[in-house]
């Protein structure tokens, strides 16, 4: 409260105390005065939780994560999913005969981590073979319908909906299990569709809604619902030549598991301040797929180890080969680049065409990759370590630079040069700074991407005091 409140508030206080025949002799004492202060306190404290829970109304201004949530969840908004660490291990076959083990074959840690293998492998008596393996762990949840109704709700639990990496649904009406798909906010749907919807409460649960038999079909009473998971860590990481144990029983006990290389690549779940930041814009989206900014969202959302994207349409890609050709019409190009994982577009197919859409088709384009160098010189402060001072730059231009790092960009411009090293305040202010690039500032064309070579730039970088 205001100075001028707080008077307001003696004002009023001492007003009603002298309409009381008993306490109007008191009415200016420092009795009342205290106990005038005293419910200023208690106002005041009460103004300020009143503002604040004002503000956790409103997105923009909401600090705790529930609120954020539960206005995201408002806007349909889905947070983006942790992905695994991936890696390779070799498989040590000492046994008298032949192994084979099958895709997604159980592994655990000596660090309680579950891991499984990408693809089956199978390994000749005395001989060794290299596999890939993920961070995941599979799991599976039923349900039985109690009772058929519209818009039926499935809660999954805070502690595993925080690490779904992927999740898939199976409804049993008595013929055996089929497989529904996500139909995001069951568009192109009838009552005869075998979809479901997926949200994310304020509680931080995933939940699957089913359909009401108008967009979407509506389970039979007594139908077994089966929620197949794969949970991950995220972001973890296991060092080379550290053991794994298979969980699956007959297994050979003459099999030796060990990781090949690090572990490493995952990534965690969207933070609270994106998920407020993309909950903000998602209405803009919504899951549409109409501007080339709708696809890389799709894109990204969907596939969060991608790092570097690129959509366009006809129109551009007739001005890049610079001649009309049929063969573009209805077409959507996409050129993407996500670290170790060469399928990648595979991936990204599939989940655009899991919606049927109308006059349209998808084209994966080969990205050429496009390396410049940054020439820098620059006068130290005699206070900084020339070592120091080198860690530093290549930091920052590998932070907003290479091609592995998700702030990475797309354009190579002197004068972001200069702004970033002038806010690093390890150069003389006294002393110019000269940068020059070395190499294409920016793509010629929608398939490049434009990346620093850090060897090459950190060989030329001069420095002295």
């Amino acid at each position: 409260m205001s100075l001028d409140n707080h008077q307001a508030a003696l004002n009023e206080f001492i007003r009603i105390i002298e309409q009381q025949p008993a306490l109007q002799p008191l009415a200016r004492s420092q009795v009342m005065q205290g106990l005038n202060i005293f419910q200023n306190l208690a106002l005041s404290y009460a103004l300020h939780r009143v503002e604040r829970a004002h503000q956790e109304s409103y997105l923009s201004t909401a600090l705790n994560r529930s609120s954020i949530l539960a206005l995201a969840e408002d806007r349909q908004y889905l947070p983006t999913r942790p992905t695994p660490s991936q890696g390779k291990a070799t498989i040590i076959n000492n046994s008298a005969e032949t192994v084979g083990l099958p895709a997604g074959l159980a592994l655990l840690s000596e660090q309680q981590l579950h891991y499984q293998l990408v693809e089956g492998i199978k390994i000749p008596t005395n001989s060794r073979a290299t596999v890939a393996i993920t961070q995941l762990k599979q799991q599976q949840l039923t349900f039985t319908i109690a009772e058929e109704k519209p818009f039926i709700e499935l809660l999954l639990e805070t502690a595993l909906s925080t690490t779904i990496h992927q999740l898939q649904v199976w409804v049993d009406e008595g013929e055996g299990p089929q497989e529904w798909q996500q139909a995001r906010l069951f568009r192109n749907t009838n009552g005869d569709s075998l979809v479901y919807d997926e949200f994310y409460t304020h509680t931080d649960q995933v939940g699957i809604r089913l359909g009401n038999g108008i967009f979407g079909k509506i389970p039979a009473r007594n139908a077994t619902v089966t929620i197949a998971l794969q949970l991950t860590e995220g972001q973890t990481t296991l060092m080379p030549n550290q053991p794994l144990f298979p969980l699956q029983s007959g297994i050979a006990n003459d099999l030796e598991i060990i990781t090949a290389d690090v572990i490493e690549g995952g990534r965690p779940g969207e933070s609270i301040e994106a998920i407020r930041r993309n909950a903000l814009y998602y209405p803009l989206y919504n899951e549409n797929k109409v501007w080339d900014d709708d696809y890389v969202f799709f894109i990204k959302r969907n596939h969060p180890n991608v790092l570097w994207c690129n959509v366009w349409g006809e129109q551009e890609a007739e001005a890049m080969h610079g001649t009309p050709n049929v063969d573009f019409i209805n077409k959507i190009f996409i050129c993407v680049y996500a670290p170790d994982d060469e399928a990648i577009g595979d991936k990204i197919l599939a989940s655009l065409q899991a919606v049927p859409q109308l006059n349209r088709r998808y084209e994966l384009v080969k990205r050429n990759d496009v390396s410049f160098a940054v020439n820098i010189k620059g006068t130290l402060h005699r206070s900084v370590v020339l070592s120091e001072a080198r860690q530093k730059i290549q930091q920052l231009l590998i932070q907003h630079y290479d091609k592995h790092s998700p702030l990475k960009r797309e354009k190579a411009q002197v004068r972001d040069f200069y702004r970033l090293m002038n806010n690093l305040g390890i150069f003389d202010q006294h002393a110019d700074i000269e940068i020059n690039i070395d190499g294409p500032a920016e793509p010629k064309n929608l398939t490049e991407m434009l990346f620093i070579d850090i060897d090459k730039t950190m060989a030329g970088l001069l420095l002295n005091y």
